[in-house]
C-alpha cells in the first residue's frame, strides 16, 4: 500500500485466534492504551468477518508499571470493544 499502512481485510476469514499487545514502532510492549493498535478497529474487522473464536490478551510487566492496573484497565476495555462493535453489524 502506498500510504504504509496495512490492509489485513482478505486475512480476516483466515484468522483463528488473535493475540492482542499494546505495541509502537520504537517498542514493542507499551501500557494499554498508549500504542499504535486500533483495537475497536480490528474487533470491527473480525465481527465482520464472522470471527468467533478466541481472543487473548498480552499484558507483560512494564518497569514502574502497576501491572495489576493494567490487566483492570485491559478487562475493562476489552468488553467495551467488543459490544461496541457488534452492535454496530
Amino acid at each position: 500500500n502506498p500510504s504504509g499502512s496495512k490492509n489485513f481485510d482478505r486475512l480476516m476469514k483466515y484468522t483463528y485466534h488473535v493475540h492482542l499487545r499494546d505495541s509502537t514502532k520504537t517498542e514493542l510492549l507499551v501500557r494499554i492504551g498508549q500504542g499504535d493498535v486500533e483495537y475497536g478497529r480490528l474487533v470491527n474487522m473480525l465481527n465482520k468477518a464472522g470471527y468467533d473464536r478466541t481472543l487473548s490478551v498480552h499484558v507483560g510487566e512494564l518497569e514502574g508499571v502497576d501491572h495489576m492496573a493494567e490487566m483492570r484497565k485491559m478487562r475493562l476495555l476489552l468488553p467495551h470493544w467488543i459490544l461496541h462493535n457488534t452492535s454496530q453489524i
